[in-house]
């Protein structure tokens, strides 16, 4: 049997120590803040996934949409809130739908209030929802959730 000298011991520890540690700081990283979705393995797991049955309708992507008094419309993302997937989905949208009073959110409807300087007169929550098959991915007509007036949270602009 060959032995190793132990010197390689002695460098192969520090080493495999280094990466597990950036390894663990960068999943830290990508559950903590927001980060895009091609920081894999950090943070796209789809064995984690919920199962689906086949026909189901898949409502993951909800949407805010700016509606103008003359009626146009305007998606609004993510991003021009300043809030990862999570807090916008899980967080800010709710509030919005069931909590129109609740002061946390006054600094985002500010933010709405200023996109599109003050043109929206209310937002709409909908959804995009898919339907899987064996044949593949169809769209399913957008199902809205409600329809919040942006002058009845916070006093009006």
């Amino acid at each position: 049997m060959r032995k190793f000298p132990l010197y390689s011991h002695a460098i192969l520890f520090p080493v495999v120590s280094i990466v597990i540690i950036v390894f663990f700081i960068a999943q830290l990283v990508a559950i903590i803040l927001p980060v895009p979705f091609y920081y894999w393995p950090f943070l796209d797991y789809p064995m984690y996934s919920k199962t689906r049955a086949e026909n189901e309708l898949v409502n993951e992507n909800l949407e805010l949409v700016g509606v103008t008094s003359d009626g146009q419309e305007r998606r609004i993302t993510r991003q021009e809130l300043g809030l990862s997937f999570f807090k916008f989905n899980d967080w800010l949208i709710p509030r919005l739908r069931d909590n129109q009073s609740d002061p946390s959110i006054q600094p985002y409807v500010e933010i709405l209030r200023v996109i599109d300087h003050g043109a929206f007169q209310a937002i709409r929550i909908q959804a995009a929802p898919v339907r899987i098959s064996r044949t593949g991915i169809s769209d399913v007509p957008i199902q809205i959730f409600k329809v919040v007036d942006l002058q009845s949270i916070g006093g009006g602009g």
